[in-house]
Order: C-alpha cells, then structure tokens, then sequence
C-alpha cells in the first residue's frame, strides 16, 4: 500500500460518524457527523498517483472531490461516492462533480434523497442525466444494480450467515469495484460487471467483524474462493430442451 499521500493532522479528531442500526441492516439512524479534520483538510495529490487510470474519489466533501479531480486532470475514469449528508449539505458542489464523474456509486436511500422518486430504476435514469454515464446503487443485504445506457445489471448480495457490523460496507464495495477495474484493460461492459461483483464480496467480508479486522487479514485467494461460490449461486440453469 501507498501511503506517500497521506496527511496527519496531529492538532485535530479524525472524522467520526454515529449510527444506530435496527433489526434491518439496512436502516440506520445518523445520531451525529463530526467533520473534525476534514474541516479544513486540503488534499494534496502527489505527483507519482497523478499518473493513475482510475481516480476513485471516496465519500467526502465534494469541493475537496473537485479539488482532487482537478490535480489529476487525464485519467481515464473517475468513480464517486457520496453520502446524505453531502448530499442535504452541499447539493450545488455535488452537482459539479456528478457533472465530471464517470461512475457514481451510491446506495437505495441515497438515490431517493437526490431525486425523491422511491422507484430505483426511475431515480437511476435520472441521476444519470445529472452528469455520470454509470450508476451503481448499493442495497444492502439486496445486492446491487448497475446502470448504464445499454445495461442494467442485477446481481443479489453474497448470502452473508452473520453480519456484525454493516458500517464501511459501502466504503469496502467501492474499493472492491474500483481495485478490480484498476486491473482491467477497459471499463467496458464486462469489466463493469465483473468489478460490480468484486465490490459486492470484498463488502461481505467486510461486515463479518466489527470495524476492519475481517478486510485486514482478507487475502486475494479469499476473495477468489467467494467469488467462484456467488457465480454457482447466481447461475442460471441451461434453458430446458423442447418437449
């Protein structure tokens, strides 16, 4: 891991978020979202990663997404993620961004929150309008959808038997889709797929332990093994001969 980027701020907290999960995973009550360092960070990029394919721009304030766009202005392909806050926050930044991203990954609620519209496939089309060519929105224990003007793919979630801590599922997913892009010669249609998939496993083992202890110890030959078992799981069977 690279880590010539990264800043440490030792005057400040790290940011820190506050949650309340129910009986369903996949609602979660915000309790508080302290900024704290990311108040007044500034990225800088150094020039060794202004090189990259893939720009994958995490969940932040997207005048700081937009700072980052702009030192690494010629790779080939930008994913986005974003979350409510920034999303009832900062609304006019966050469309500047849609507007230049590639891929926006997002999950059910949030798709709800920027269009209003609680039909995905309706919320889809038009967050597409809004800038990305691609949408993946995220839902939980429900899978994933991907969304293109020529596909839509849908694929279930891995069945996970115990989840212990949902938080940076999503954090995991994008890592997940945007490592295996990195490793594709093309974001085609295909490797969409393919990297819809990895972010879908990578995020399994991610809500097995709390925080990151599972990602921590999580290998490629694991990642591998799950994914061969999800591809059994999915597959169709071969259509029935004609009577």
């Amino acid at each position: 891991v690279d880590l010539a980027g990264l800043q440490v701020d030792a005057a400040r907290k790290t940011f820190a978020w506050g949650g309340r999960y129910g009986t369903d995973p996949n609602q979660r009550t915000t309790l508080f979202t302290d900024l704290n360092v990311l108040a007044t960070f500034d990225p800088k990029v150094p020039r060794t990663y202004r090189d990259s394919r893939i720009l994958c721009l995490g969940n932040l304030d997207p005048r700081l997404q937009l700072q980052v766009m702009d030192q690494v202005p010629d790779c080939e392909f930008t994913v986005c993620d974003t979350m409510n806050y920034w999303i009832t926050n900062t609304p006019s930044p966050l469309h500047q961004v849609l507007r230049r991203v590639d891929c926006l990954i997002i999950n059910d609620e949030e798709a709800r929150l920027i269009t209003g519209r609680h039909n995905l496939f309706l919320a889809a089309k038009e967050i597409r309008a809004l800038g990305p060519r691609i949408l993946v929105i995220k839902k939980g224990e429900h899978g994933a959808i991907l969304q293109t003007a020529a596909t839509l793919f849908v694929t279930p979630a891995y069945p996970t038997p115990a989840v212990k801590d949902p938080t940076g599922a999503g954090d995991a997913f994008l890592g997940g889709f945007c490592g295996q892009l990195a490793s594709e010669p093309a974001a085609d249609d295909a490797a969409l797929r393919r990297a819809v998939l990895f972010g879908t496993v990578v995020a399994s083992f991610a809500v097995q332990e709390l925080g990151t202890t599972r990602l921590e110890a999580l290998t490629r030959a694991d990642v591998a093994g799950r994914l061969d078992r999800f591809r059994q799981a999915a597959a169709w069977p071969a259509e029935a001969p004609s009577p």
